[in-house]
């Protein structure tokens, strides 16, 4: 998994993160102070390394034009599994039931995306056009193998701090591997009838 954080930095910090190559300028953020941009992180292989890049590289103005993006990679036979139109329904209850049960936590920008009110998190579902390059890339899960290899989830709205977003983070991880994991037992379960 790897995220992408979007934001405003102070130009110091900015000039920094571009020169190492994980920064980038973003023409959809909008804040009043710092440089605006997005950062991507390389995949990280444990949570505790997502945190501390978190904590150490996150913006220091998020705002209403910012989102938190968080990509994916499975295996090809798990990849089609989220492909069925039952993950994709599956995950847009669980980020309804994360708006309501965690709605003074999140920024109040989560509602407009998850109702895909928001131009970069639009509420289409279209895997087999995303994952051959076509179609439409702003949508709530963004199905981006061709160009990545991974799963796109653009539900989540920039948060004002790292612990909320990692939160979301931990959070999301833990719905896909239990969503897999329960979608693999029922299929065994089909196949060899324990």
């Amino acid at each position: 998994f790897g995220f992408e954080l979007e934001g405003g930095w102070e130009e110091d910090r900015f000039d920094t993160y571009e020169a190492k190559g994980i920064m980038k300028g973003d023409g959809s953020v909008d804040v009043a102070e710092g440089i605006p941009g997005e950062m991507a992180t390389e995949p990280f292989d444990c949570l505790k390394k997502a945190w501390k890049f978190m904590e150490e590289h996150y913006p220091d103005e998020v705002n209403r034009t910012c989102g938190f993006h968080i990509h994916i990679s499975v295996s090809d036979g798990d990849y089609a599994v989220l492909m069925e139109k039952d993950f994709y329904d599956a995950f847009v209850k669980w980020a309804e039931k994360i708006g309501k049960k965690y709605k003074k936590r999140l920024p109040a920008t989560y509602e407009s995306r998850l109702e895909g009110k928001n131009n970069y998190c639009q509420k289409k579902f279209e895997p087999d056009k995303q994952v051959k390059g076509s179609g439409d890339r702003y949508t709530q899960l963004n199905y981006c193998y061709r160009a990545h290899k991974t799963l796109e989830n653009r539900m989540f709205p920039g948060c004002k701090n790292a612990r909320t977003a990692f939160f979301l983070l931990t959070q999301y991880l833990a719905f896909v591997e239990d969503y897999l994991e329960k979608n693999k037992l029922e299929s065994k379960a089909i196949v060899t009838g324990k």
